[in-house]
């Protein structure tokens, strides 16, 4: 680093680290597990994963999907899906490819 003249280095900042401790929605889930129903009080934004596979799911993928918008892995394998993958899930910025 390069130290001009008259310039306090203390007061220069390169990497600040922000932390942020609002990582969750205020939203509820209830989802069914093997027959069990559980409640998600608070969904947590840090890494939303939704694992779908091996459910016997038939048609298409539903448009829908975009509005999951912190979604960042979605599973779909072992599916009867058909046709292409819609567009709109494009709309997915934090989805993982």
């Amino acid at each position: 680093m390069i130290k001009l003249e008259g310039e306090d280095t203390e007061e220069i900042k390169y990497m600040e680290l922000i932390l942020s401790f609002d990582t969750s929605y205020e939203d509820s889930v209830s989802l069914v597990i093997k027959g069990r129903d559980i409640e998600l009080e608070r969904i947590s934004t840090i890494m939303t994963t939704i694992d779908l596979s091996s459910n016997h799911f038939e048609g298409v993928i539903p448009k829908t999907l975009k509005d999951l918008s912190s979604l960042w892995l979605l599973n779909l394998f072992h599916n009867n899906l058909r046709g292409h993958i819609p567009m709109e899930l494009g709309q997915l910025i934090r989805l993982k490819l």
